[in-house]
């Protein structure tokens, strides 16, 4: 028998914009029209069984810095045609550049059927939005990386405007863990304001109570401007068989080793779980693009991947703290280093030690510019490591980052060896 369990999430469906020298989407009051001629309250029944709530900003409750002080945008069409109105008669194209929506195959549960409606939305308030575009999430990644994103022309030259409907999960649990879709510098972001680009620089160093009204002051900012449009806050939920206890945690991570046969739960988790020998069957919406190190993070390849490959850091899966994995301890040593100390005795299962230049050398691929991996969504200023010793590493970042540390809790570590003698089997057999 099965039970059905679910909790919110740091999951957030947004729906981001090419806005790079676009006279459409960087006008402000075409992207608020478009979120006022969404009906959010529907959309969440209709297609998210209403396990889900309206959301004010892209980051959810469970991050630090979420401003509880925003009010959602009214559902109000009229308005919004007002003000694609207003927008046309002051020169703005509306209806010479096309709006193009692409949705991922299955980004999510009937993302297919919200694509539509969100169509829908946006034809009725008076833009030109002739094709949903429905695309395999692998024919997409390469030019989606790139700023602006290439093919947004038609052979013809006619320019078009890209608008995707994705799920953003912050599971950095703090805002800033969500700008890097909006940062200038981040090939991977669409958006490029001087405004936001200041605001988070500003508040990347600070700390606590000086952090968290940093934090406030950009949601509002992202409130009013509408860089990205916040559509819904995610509660997730899953059928687990009866014959196990597993306790969802905030981060959504499913690891084996925090999932017992009923019964045998400790009232405080051992730092490993014993395995009795069962085999745990987890089951995912899609087939994963890869399981390159880097993808631990993915919802479609974070399953498997993280009960094979581990991180520096990872999080208690009851109190959400960040606890060592690979990493026994890490402190600041300065502004720009944080320095961590490696657990010692840990084997690569092709019989490799691991140590600071393992630890060092996936770091610096997993967070490069030049590989541009996904990961760098989440990574604020430019970080680089170096070894210290042989279980010592420090992690140097281009800028002051005080939540450096829950940063590199998405990247996993791999075997070294691998990468240097078979590196075409690291995204297909990846050695953990």
């Amino acid at each position: 028998e099965t039970r059905c369990e679910g909790r919110a999430s740091p999951e957030t469906i947004v729906i981001g914009m090419d806005q790079v020298d676009n006279p459409l989407l960087g006008d402000n009051r075409i992207r608020k029209a478009m979120i006022l001629a969404l009906d959010r309250e529907t959309m969440v029944d209709q297609f998210f069984d209403n396990q889900a709530t309206i959301a004010t900003q892209m980051a959810g409750p469970g991050a630090f810095g979420w401003n509880p002080n925003l009010v959602a945008h009214p559902y109000d069409p009229d308005q919004a045609r007002a003000l694609v109105a207003e927008a046309k008669a002051d020169g703005v194209p509306v209806d010479e550049v096309e709006i193009r929506i692409l949705i991922l195959q299955e980004a999510w549960s009937r993302s297919d059927e919200f694509a539509l409606a969100f169509q829908q939305a946006l034809l009725d308030i008076g833009l030109n939005v002739p094709e949903l575009m429905i695309r395999e999430r692998s024919t997409v990644q390469p030019w989606l990386a790139e700023k602006p994103p290439s093919g947004t022309r038609d052979d013809d030259g006619q320019a078009w405007s890209i608008v995707i409907p994705f799920g953003h999960g912050n599971e950095i649990f703090d805002y800033l863990g969500s700008m890097g879709h909006l940062r200038c510098e981040n090939a991977w972001s669409k958006v490029c304001y001087d405004d936001i680009d200041a605001a988070t620089v500003a508040a990347g160093p600070l700390t606590g109570t000086d952090r968290q009204a940093a934090l406030y002051d950009i949601a509002e900012l992202l409130h009013e401007k509408l860089y990205t449009i916040p559509v819904a806050h995610l509660d997730l939920s899953y059928g687990i068989n009866n014959r196990i206890d597993w306790t969802i945690p905030l981060d959504h991570k499913i690891i084996a080793k925090h999932v017992y046969p009923a019964g045998t739960k400790p009232a405080a988790a051992p730092a490993a779980a014993a395995g009795d020998g069962s085999t745990l069957r987890i089951a995912v919406t899609e087939e994963p693009a890869g399981l390159d190190g880097w993808r631990t993070y993915k919802a479609e390849s974070g399953p498997g991947m993280l009960n094979m490959v581990e991180t520096l850091i990872s999080r208690d899966p009851d109190t959400n703290a960040l606890v060592g994995e690979l990493a026994t301890g890490w402190e600041p040593v300065d502004e720009l280093t944080w320095r961590f100390t490696l657990r010692e005795g840990v084997t690569f299962h092709d019989g490799t030690p691991f140590n600071a230049e393992v630890a060092a050398f996936m770091i610096n691929l997993n967070y490069s510019e030049e590989n541009n991996y996904e990961p760098r969504l989440f990574m604020g200023p430019q970080i680089s490591a170096t070894e210290v010793d042989d279980f010592t590493i420090d992690i140097i970042t281009a800028e002051p980052d005080p939540i450096l540390p829950a940063r590199v809790y998405m990247a996993g570590i791999t075997s070294l060896k691998q990468i240097q003698e078979d590196p075409d089997s690291y995204s297909t057999h990846p050695i953990g």
